[in-house]
């Protein structure tokens, strides 16, 4: 029987272009990421460590992935100064 759970990565913003995060899926494992976002396309790295009983024979696993963007996305408003 598989254990379903919530899984997901929570990328936050470092700076402009530049996001890192961490995830966590239930009884399965940890991941953490990185991905920097130019005008036309993403570029992320992301590693999972296992937590489940796969790790006796997985170290972890590795992605690298280039997003290709066909479509310009949509800039957030900066918040403008009420001074």
């Amino acid at each position: 029987m598989r254990n379903y759970g919530f899984g997901g990565r929570d990328l936050g913003k470092v700076f402009e272009g530049v996001q890192i995060g961490v995830g966590y899926r239930i009884d399965d494992a940890v991941t953490v990421a990185a991905q920097f976002k130019l005008k036309w396309f993403t570029v992320g790295y992301s590693y999972d460590i296992n937590t489940s009983a796969v790790k006796d024979f997985s170290r972890g696993s590795h992605e690298v992935y280039l997003r290709v963007h066909f479509y310009k996305i949509p800039e957030v408003p900066k918040p403008v100064s009420g001074d």
